[in-house]
Formats: structure tokens, sequence, C-alpha cells
């Protein structure tokens, strides 16, 4: 079965779960692709099931929500050792090539810690959010992402949550399935798994 996600989805949330998959249903195997190109399912038939990253909006995109994403800031133990104030602290962000997705950034978390103003100059952005995670898990500072895309991070102690407090809402992650694929058993198992396994993070 053949699952279109986005890169940071993709890379960061659902290869590392695949095999919690598979391993219920050993008669399945996932091909996983990478992509944010909008899917039409009714003519494409090369990809069973596509989850896209979009405005929380419920008109926002096709598709059912699967799930709503927080954003909180995070960095490596080692950077947090350093006990470098925020104000002064390398910042990392995203800046989504995609216009139509409203931006992430470090001001709106600002105003919720209320901390005093952000260096401007250490601020660092990605054009995409697993490059973000990959910085921060080098040290190279505090990094603004989805609590759901560094959940597994956190777990094995490899991020840590500055101000586990302060978190802004973000965007939504959406299930697309052709009329003729969601009836099918694969398709079907995959997204009660799938519902499931996001409910737990």
């Amino acid at each position: 079965m053949t699952v279109s996600a986005t890169p940071a989805f993709a890379t960061l949330w659902l290869a590392p779960r695949i095999d919690a998959f598979e391993k219920r249903y050993p008669d399945l195997r996932i091909r996983l692709l990478s992509s944010t190109d909008p899917v039409d399912m009714a003519r494409e038939r090369g990809v069973d099931i596509a989850i896209r990253y979009s405005p929380a909006l419920p008109e926002a995109d096709d598709g059912d929500v699967l799930v709503h994403e927080w954003v909180g800031a995070f960095a490596s133990p080692a950077y947090l050792a350093g006990g470098v104030p925020i104000e002064r602290a390398d910042r990392l962000a995203t800046r989504w090539p995609a216009s139509r997705l409203a931006p992430i950034d470090w001001s709106t978390w600002q105003a919720r810690a209320d901390v005093g103003p952000l260096d401007d100059a250490k601020l660092r952005t990605f054009a995409h959010q697993q490059e973000v995670v990959q910085a921060a898990l080098a040290g190279k500072g505090v990094a603004l992402v989805s609590e759901l895309l560094v959940a597994d991070m956190v777990a094995r102690g490899w991020l840590v949550a500055w101000r586990p407090d302060i978190r802004v809402p973000g965007h939504a992650y959406r299930l697309i399935t052709g009329a003729l694929n969601r009836r099918t058993r694969g398709v079907q198992r995959f997204t009660a798994w799938l519902q499931e396994a996001l409910a737990d993070d």
C-alpha cells in the first residue's frame, strides 16, 4: 500500500512508526512517498492514501482532519544547559514556501510567554520543519516546531521543551482517500491505526 505524506510528517512521525502498523498487519507493507504536491485521488492510481498539511479551517482543503497540532519551543539538553535566556538564544523556525500556510512565528510565542524583545539577529529559518528539528538536535538553537513531530524525540530525551507551558495553535494534518480506496480493507486498517496512534501522541 502506497502512502504519500508531507516530508516532515513522513520523516519525523510516520517513518519511525510504520513497523508498528506492519507488525499488527503482517500481510500489509507500506511504501512511503514524501510530497507536498496536491493530490487528486480520483485520478491518482499510484497512491492509496495521502496525508497533507493545511490550514486548520474546516473548509481549507479536501480530506478529513486527522489532527490539529500545537507548536512549542524545543532544544537539545546540551543547548539548554548553557543557560542562555530566550531573548538572546539562537532561534530556529520554519518559513514555508507555500504561501497559503500562515506563518507560525516567534512573535506569537513571545507574546504568550510575556518575555522581552527577541534578538532578530539570532533567528534562522528553514523551508521545512524536519530541517528545523535537525538543527535543534545538533544543538544549534531553540526550535519552534510541532509538538506532534518531536514527540518521539522528547520521549527519548533528545529534545526538551523550553517553557512547556507556552503553546501556540498550528495547522492541521488531513487524510485524503479516493471514493474507491477508502472502502478497501488495507486503507480502512491503516486509517484506523493512524487515528489511534495520533490519539496516543
